[in-house]
């Protein structure tokens, strides 16, 4: 086979020239045949396909074509071209002995090398700042071949925001996305096809400051106007900017700035149907005003009125000579001879008058002026306002007068509201007043009276008594207006008038005596001072008293008398009145009225006996009466000693309290009193045959919540214990958890304050392992509680604080707090020596995912030979410098890095990540597992009590692999081993800590392995199958040796299985590499009969029943094929490749 490429050009100008290639060659057979038919593909180094040529130029399996592609995408990269051509096998158009003798053949590969530079930079980057945009000039330095890119950024930032791509040929650049008083930064470069060349860098570039804002875009002057007619539009703004205006029908036109005003602008344009419309009306114009970096859109209302006014008043109409001439809103109006109307009444005549609308627009009338009728007046009242009086009135007339108590006030009144006010009028006085109208010598009279009363309140009433008897004089005075009558007067409950009195004045203050009935009937009366028609009522101001007080009632007391201690009783009679108790024997009684008709007798100690007290009652009328009280005193009984209230802290309603005393009488009860002297309870209590006092108090379920004194009665003994309790029903706030929960070096910190003293208790849902409650401590601050928790270090993700607080009262509230636990992170160091290494790392370090990265990661070929992982739990495979990167060999871990490392050189490394938990999984076959350091696993044997399926333990030592059986042999917790078990198994080594305590020098290591190091897989896997041999032997049981998995060196399909068949076949092949698989089988004459899809495979050997293609004897509608020759094809990729086989019945 024979091909030669041929190149047009080597060294490429330019990026955007094209590569021209000349493909010529033959392709002849083994037996020199011509061979016709083959695909010939053109591949670059991308893999990607550049041309094809599918035909021969003539029958001598000569081939020619010619390509025309770009390849490269930077300076100087070489590219290779690839030349392959595929055999058609399958095809019905092929001799037939050329066909299957040598159905594939690959062809030579070319390398051509194409140099590629990279494009010119542009120089020269010139910045222009304006007032809304920035300008960019340049020099293209690539002969206009390519576009330029341009980068912008904020300093002191680097330009890293690409803005614009400028197409070739275009040197300029206008940025109009800029922020007022900002620093910019600029870079452009030239750009052909994915080469850019380096930079060209502006200085730091700052935009024009903000300028004011724009207000007042109004039309200066009146906005109704004529069509044509010119307006015009004022705004305010920034000085000295450029200012222009957008205007629908007008365009952007610049606007001039007032010379005496330099922060107005103007522009003055005429009124047309593009600015507004075709018809009068009002339209809303929207205009776009631009001062500077300011933009204002605003819209302004124009009226266009191009029709003549509607005169108001018609040809001919007649007028009365009082009325003036109508005009509407913005008219005026002038006569005949040019005289503007001025306004007011027009006198009799005929007049032709012009009437011209805010527009400009006229129309003329004319009418007639005939004489008023004679003056009207009517409806004329007058009302007090203070020193004044308000006077209006309905009429017309030419003018009226007023007059006020028969002086004239006021001459010529006019309006339509004949409105007048008098002032000053005498107050406290009638006064009469009379309006005139007049109107061509004609008069009309109206006449009213009214009167005008004072303004000065009445003030400071005082009455000398309030509680007094028929007949009784009283004393009244007030204050009020100077010199005016003054009176006062009772009115009753029911709104009668029982007395009236004249008061006498000195000045502003009247003063007088009030001489009541005899017969004045008993009532609350209210107190009426008139001065000068100024009115105070004082309500319930006098009360008329004939009747003596009720006689003292008293009032039960559950308190004794006992000689020898004073004590208190209680009587019951009239609010405010006088109280004195004498008994003989008694010594003095003081009397205290502690509240509205209840009065306290304090009573001094005295013996025992019965005695009678004598109480008068005088009340606040005067009125008297007297009564007795008895009282007996008692010998006192034993004093109440010995107290005991089984009760301590606070407690809760419902809840129940024993108490227990000694001494007393013979009856025996407790009350429970609230602060404020409520009776809560009283419970009668029992007494033992030895005088003892016990029982039990029950509080009611509505107890509120407070102090509650205790009083205790026995015989005529009382003993009070204050705030002896404290009851607390009301449910605490929730406790609060003040910080979010933190995770330290594995322990979760909590933090919550509740109410001080409380019971605090958490638990942590969905915590693995279940932790239990959690009990935090109050600390030094009151109200403080806090607590860790040593978490599972695996564990991490959502979870729920419930955390309750329970105070002395046995009152509890609950809150609850969601949080997240971070991934915890340890470290974990691991030694190596050289030759054989088994490794553990029990953190999932976040750089390894697979055997390629721990290669990389602990040194790559300097440091490492080959490393080797289970690919099943039955077979190992590995990886080493010529093993590809994701490969089927890459083999990856997934929840721990478990491995046998060969090392060429000593070498120790650090992993970091999430560390593992203590749980362990053994796979039916061999696990490489890791045992945490001082844990419950000690020993070889403590493993095996794990599971009985444990049955061989490997373990690395000096690069050697040793192998025993369950012993007492001791495990280190740096170490890894190998166990062999009987069954999958899963279980958990508690305690202890995944830390590496071992330390070694780098050199010691390098001396640590006498023993030869081994250079393949092949040789990791002899070295472990002599320790299972070895453990396995040990035990007495039979060796099943474990196998290598390598990865196929190529692509290639193999001889289907069984051939002959009938009716199923298996057909095995194997991947060099991951690819998409499909196996068509061909019938003799080159028809189709079944199509199998395997889809996309990794890289493997498929050779096994359960792996290889599997063809069951049938067509594509299932139906059994006839016997004879088939041929399958096998397309993996670009790979493809045929054979045959036979079907025999």
């Amino acid at each position: 086979v024979a091909f030669l490429v041929s190149v047009s050009t080597l060294a490429v100008a330019t990026p955007l020239a094209d590569v021209s290639l000349r493909v010529s060659g033959t392709i002849t057979f083994s037996n020199g045949l011509p061979a016709v038919g083959f695909t010939v593909d053109l591949e670059n180094v991308s893999n990607e396909l550049v041309g094809v040529i599918d035909s021969p130029t003539n029958s001598e399996g000569a081939y020619e074509g010619a390509i025309t592609t770009f390849f490269g995408n930077a300076a100087e990269h070489e590219d290779v071209i690839r030349v392959t051509a595929t055999s058609p096998s399958g095809e019905i158009s092929w001799s037939t002995e050329a066909i299957y003798d040598d159905p594939t053949e690959e062809l030579d590969r070319m390398t051509i090398n194409v140099v590629i530079p990279l494009p010119s930079s542009p120089s020269g980057l010139e910045i222009d700042v304006q007032t809304t945009l920035i300008g960019l000039d340049w020099v293209d330095n690539s002969g206009g071949i390519a576009e330029t890119v341009i980068y912008r950024g904020i300093a002191p930032g680097l330009p890293d925001e690409q803005i614009a791509v400028v197409p070739a040929g275009i040197t300029e650049f206008i940025d109009e996305d800029i922020a007022p008083e900002t620093v910019y930064v600029y870079a452009i470069s030239s750009r052909i096809g994915s080469l850019i060349s380096l930079p060209e860098f502006s200085p730091p570039t700052e935009s024009a400051e903000e300028s004011d804002p724009i207000t007042g875009v109004v039309i200066e002057g009146s906005s109704v106007v004529q069509s044509g007619d010119s307006i015009t539009v004022v705004a305010h703004g920034s000085p000295g900017e450029n200012a222009t205006i957008t205007v629908p029908g007008v365009g952007t036109e610049n606007m001039a700035a007032d010379p005496d005003n330099p922060t107005t602008y103007r522009l003055t344009i005429t009124v047309s149907d593009e600015l507004t419309g075709f018809n009068d009306g009002t339209y809303d114009v929207p205009v776009v005003v631009q001062i500077g970096n300011r933009i204002s859109n605003v819209t302004i209302p124009v009226t266009v009125d191009n029709s003549s006014p509607e005169p108001s008043i018609s040809d001919g109409e007649v007028l009365l000579g009082t009325a003036s001439l109508p005009l509407a809103e913005g008219e005026t109006a002038s006569f005949a001879d040019g005289t503007p109307y001025t306004g007011g009444a027009l006198g009799p005549g005929n007049y032709e008058i012009t009437i011209r609308d805010e527009a400009g627009n006229e129309t003329t009338t004319s009418f007639r002026v005939r004489a008023p009728n004679p003056p009207t007046l009517s409806d004329l009242q007058g009302s007090p306002d203070g020193a004044a009086v308000d006077l209006d009135w309905a009429g017309s007339a030419a003018y009226f007068r007023v007059a006020a108590d028969g002086i004239i006030v006021a001459y010529s009144i006019s309006g339509t509201d004949r409105v007048y006010t008098v002032s000053p009028v005498s107050q406290g006085a009638s006064h009469t007043f009379e309006v005139t109208g007049i109107r061509d010598g004609q008069t009309v009279r109206r006449s009213t009276t009214v009167f005008v009363p004072v303004d000065t309140p009445v003030t400071d009433v005082e009455i000398g008594s309030t509680d007094v008897r028929p007949g009784e004089t009283v004393s009244v005075s007030a204050s009020g207006a100077l010199d005016v009558p003054a009176s006062v007067r009772l009115v009753a409950s029911d709104g009668s008038v029982v007395y009236e009195e004249t008061l006498t004045g000195a000045g502003d203050v009247y003063s007088g005596m009030l001489s009541l009935p005899s017969n004045l009937p008993d009532d609350d009366y209210d107190l009426v001072v008139d001065i000068g028609g100024e009115i105070s009522t004082t309500e319930d101001a006098l009360r008329v008293d004939s009747d003596p007080p009720t006689a003292p009632t008293p009032r039960p007391s559950d308190s004794p008398a006992v000689a020898g201690e004073s004590f208190t009783r209680q009587i019951e009679t009239e609010p405010g009145s006088t109280v004195i108790a004498e008994a003989s024997g008694l010594g003095t009684i003081t009397v205290v009225e502690v509240s509205p008709g209840i009065f306290d007798l304090t009573i001094p100690a005295s013996e025992a006996g019965s005695y009678s007290v004598d109480l008068t009652v005088t009340d606040t009328a005067g009125n008297s009466s007297m009564t007795s009280l008895e009282i007996s005193v008692e010998e006192p009984d034993e004093p109440i000693s010995e107290v005991e209230v089984g009760i301590v802290g606070p407690t809760q309603p419902g809840s129940t309290i024993p108490i227990s005393w000694s001494g007393g009488g013979d009856t025996a009860s407790a009350r429970v009193i609230a602060s404020d002297g409520t009776v809560v309870l009283e419970q009668e209590l029992r007494i033992d045959a030895d005088g003892n006092v016990s029982g039990e108090i029950i509080l009611p379920a509505n107890t509120q919540d407070g102090d509650y004194n205790l009083e205790l009665t026995s015989g005529n003994r009382t003993e009070v214990s204050e705030n002896i309790f404290t009851v607390d029903g009301t449910a605490q706030d929730p406790p609060e958890i003040t910080r979010t929960p933190s995770v330290q070096d594995g322990l979760l910190g909590l933090q919550a304050t509740a109410e001080p003293g409380s019971t605090v208790v958490a638990e942590i849902l969905g915590l693995i392992p279940d932790v239990g409650p959690i009990t935090l401590d109050e600390g030094e601050v009151a109200g403080s509680f806090e607590a860790e928790v040593q978490l599972d270090p695996m564990f991490s993700g959502h979870t729920v604080i419930a955390i309750t607080a329970t105070d002395d009262a046995g009152n509890s509230s609950s809150s609850e707090k969601a949080f997240v636990v971070p991934v915890q992170t340890s470290d974990y160091t691991i030694f190596l020596h050289p030759g054989n290494n088994m490794i553990y790392v029990p953190v999932m370090d976040a750089g390894i995912r697979s055997l390629s990265d721990l290669y990389y990661r602990l040194g790559g070929s300097e440091y490492v030979g080959v490393i080797v992982a289970l690919k099943t739990p039955r077979a190992f495979t590995g990886f080493t410098k010529n093993v590809a990167i994701g490969s089927r060999a890459d083999v990856r871990f997934e929840d721990q890095i478990a491995a046998i490392v060969v090392m060429k050189k000593a070498r120790q490394e650090t992993f970091t990540g999430p560390a593992s938990s203590g749980r362990i999984t053994l796979q039916d076959g061999m696990s490489i597992i890791g045992i945490p350091r001082n844990g419950e696993v000690q020993t070889v044997e403590d493993l095996s009590l794990k599971s009985d399926a444990i049955s061989v333990v490997i373990r690395e030592e000096g690069g050697r692999f040793l192998s025993y059986p369950p012993s007492n042999a001791l495990i280190r917790g740096d170490k890894a081993y190998l166990v062999v078990s009987t069954a999958s198994v899963t279980f958990t080594i508690d305690g202890g800590m995944w830390l590496n305590d071992f330390v070694a020098s780098i050199a010691s290591l390098e001396v640590f392995s006498a023993r030869r190091i081994p250079e393949t897989v092949e040789d990791v896997v002899v070295d472990v199958n002599a320790a299972i041999r070895e453990g396995q032997e040990s035990l007495g049981r039979p060796f099943v040796p474990v196998s290598f998995i390598p990865t196929p060196p190529k692509t290639a399909l193999l001889q289907n299985y069984p051939n002959p068949f009938n009716p199923e076949t298996w057909i095995p092949f194997q991947l060099s590499k991951d690819s998409s698989v499909l196996i068509t089988i061909y019938a003799k004459d080159g028809r189709v009969v079944r199509i199998l899809d395997l889809g996309h495979l990794s890289a493997d050997s498929y050779t096994r029943r359960e792996q290889a293609a599997y063809w069951d004897g049938t067509n594509e509608a299932g139906e059994r094929v006839a016997s004879g020759l088939y041929f399958y094809r096998l397309r993996a990729g670009k790979y493809t490749a045929g054979g045959r086989m036979l079907l025999s019945k």
